[in-house]
């Protein structure tokens, strides 16, 4: 699931959380190791929209975060 489903799945469960996750990619959809994650609040009136956008700003940070945690050798690729 990826995409405007994955929001709408988690306003329709009620969840509080989501997230990001960097992993590395192999033959299986999301199931390389995972690198770096980090968590976005769902708040109450949030729509896909507004969660979307929410969930994308940290998809645009996170990635930069990590490639720096992987130079500083916080986190190793071997």
């Amino acid at each position: 699931m990826f995409g405007r489903a994955v929001h709408e799945a988690v306003l329709e469960a009620g969840e509080t959380m989501t997230g990001v996750t960097i992993h590395f990619v192999n033959e299986a959809y999301d199931e390389g190791r995972i690198l770096a994650q980090c968590s976005v609040p769902v708040q109450a009136d949030d729509t896909v929209e507004t969660l979307a956008a929410r969930v994308l700003a940290r998809e645009h940070g996170l990635p930069i975060e990590t490639l720096q945690a992987v130079v500083a050798g916080r986190i190793e690729l071997g």
